[in-house]
């Protein structure tokens, strides 16, 4: 599918205004050892982003999967984000309240014109 350029902006900056809460990515990237030698990983945090956060859980299908994935939530996120495979997400904004929720990706992000979707699963206990 492609749009006129002025089109495709319209419906980012429309998808942009539905973002309502706000997210961490905390990057993960192989680090120092333990006192024990294993490896660990850095944690690096990115600024706040817009964020569509979905606390609806269940188990869901994602294009190319056989299999229905167990997913906690999902979150739409700004057009262009990449979330690398080990990276979690947090929640730190949500219907106007202050929150501290742990995410990590369940399955393959969905990027499509105006955004961004990604199924999570719970790091909390």
């Amino acid at each position: 599918m492609s749009l006129p350029a002025d089109e495709l902006e319209r419906l980012r900056d429309a998808y942009a205004g539905s973002l309502n809460d706000l997210c961490v990515i905390h990057r993960q990237a192989p680090g120092h050892a333990d006192d024990f030698g294993a490896p660990e990983m850095d944690d690096t945090a990115d600024d706040k982003i817009a964020c569509g956060y979905d606390e609806t859980g269940g188990y869901m299908k994602y294009a190319g999967a056989l299999q229905p994935v167990d997913v906690d939530a999902t979150v739409r996120l700004p057009y262009g984000t990449e979330l690398g495979d080990d990276d979690l997400l947090e929640i730190v904004e949500h219907a106007g309240d202050a929150v501290s929720k742990m995410y990590r990706q369940a399955a393959p992000e969905t990027t499509g014109l105006a955004g961004v979707v990604v199924m999570l699963k719970s790091v909390q206990p």
